[in-house]
């Protein structure tokens, strides 16, 4: 099952390539057959490995994980802020702003649900099910745990659109999710820190409507209507 992972995820790369190479945005279909045809296959393979690794166990309700995953990524998130725009008044008001982007989740089910699913899948798919392939066929697990980042980083449209900077952060915030899930073996801990980053960005978003509309019902129905007609796909 582990070489499927590997075949699979190559396919996914390839195709997210010649697809987003361009750093152009595309307009695209809400479904697309192409990736689901190639992504399906690619995260059931990869839950059943995660399951055989006992990745899918009662651990996935550890409170103590899940709450040290969500202040940990939050505290990454701030720091990556204040790595790519060097503002330091920004970056102090999303770190003393917890308590805001919680209420924010809360009052969007569609946001929370949506990023945290995101979050969990890629973290099978990549953290859990590649990166631990990588590593067996390599021999070495930085080098599996940097090739695993390498390949999460490209299947994601926004890292050709991006600047050197941002790409350059994401790169290395994959690879510190590897990191932490080869040292704690805790798919739940790096799903929290990937989900919060998530939901934050979002929730900058919304707080660049909020300043544009004036009005929080209509920022966050757009932010929300963002979110259902971003890429349906796990990138």
């Amino acid at each position: 099952m582990r070489a499927a992972v590997l075949v699979l995820a190559g396919l996914h790369v390839v195709h997210s390539l010649i697809a987003n190479g361009s750093g152009k945005p595309k307009k695209r279909p809400k479904f697309r057959a192409d990736l689901f045809l190639i992504q399906l296959p690619l995260f059931v393979v990869a839950a059943y490995v995660a399951y055989a690794d006992g990745a899918l166990g009662r651990q996935l309700l550890n409170p103590v994980y899940i709450g040290a995953g969500l202040v940990l990524g939050h505290v990454i998130f701030v720091f990556s802020l204040l790595a790519i725009h060097r503002c330091v008044s920004d970056a102090r008001e999303v770190l003393l702003g917890f308590g805001s982007i919680g209420e924010f989740a809360a009052e969007s089910p569609l946001v929370l649900g949506r990023y945290a699913g995101v979050a969990f899948t890629e973290e099978i798919i990549y953290r859990v099910a590649l990166q631990g392939s990588l590593i067996l066929v390599l021999g070495n697990p930085w080098a599996g745990i940097l090739c695993a980042a390498v390949l999460f980083s490209v299947v994601h449209a926004h890292f050709f659109r991006n600047t050197f900077a941002q790409s350059l952060e994401f790169v290395v915030f994959a690879v510190l999710l590897g990191v932490l899930y080869w040292l704690t073996e805790s798919l739940i801990f790096v799903v929290a820190i990937h989900a919060i980053r998530n939901i934050e960005i979002a929730y900058l978003e919304y707080l660049g409507k909020l300043e544009e509309l004036g009005d929080k019902e209509r920022a966050l129905e757009e932010i929300e209507q963002s979110v259902v007609s971003k890429q349906p796909d796990l990138a």
